[in-house]
């Protein structure tokens, strides 16, 4: 297993996503959108950007997020069983 597809790297991702679906009110984002809440609202960079993009891709494939297409924009939001993965690892209350 690459180390961009880590657990921790995923768990780290749907934290990221709950905090700027908590903080916009939206239930669906961009690649761009959460790559804004995260350089203006993270001082600590830890992941690089690619990694985090790459995790939003490999959680889509495993069925954790949504991806739907709209013209030249990719919306991603969580299904149900990413919200039930994201409860149990304690991000979602």
């Amino acid at each position: 297993m690459a180390w961009w597809e880590t657990e921790r790297i995923k768990a780290f991702t749907m934290a990221l996503i709950k905090n700027y679906m908590d903080l916009s009110g939206r239930s669906a984002f961009t690649y761009r959108d959460l790559r804004i809440h995260y350089y203006r609202n993270y001082a600590d960079h830890t992941y690089d950007w690619h990694s985090i993009e790459r995790a939003i891709r490999r959680l889509a494939q495993e069925g954790k997020l949504t991806r739907i297409r709209a013209g030249k924009k990719v919306y991603f939001g969580f299904t149900y069983e990413g919200l039930a993965e994201a409860q149990k690892q304690g991000v979602v209350a």
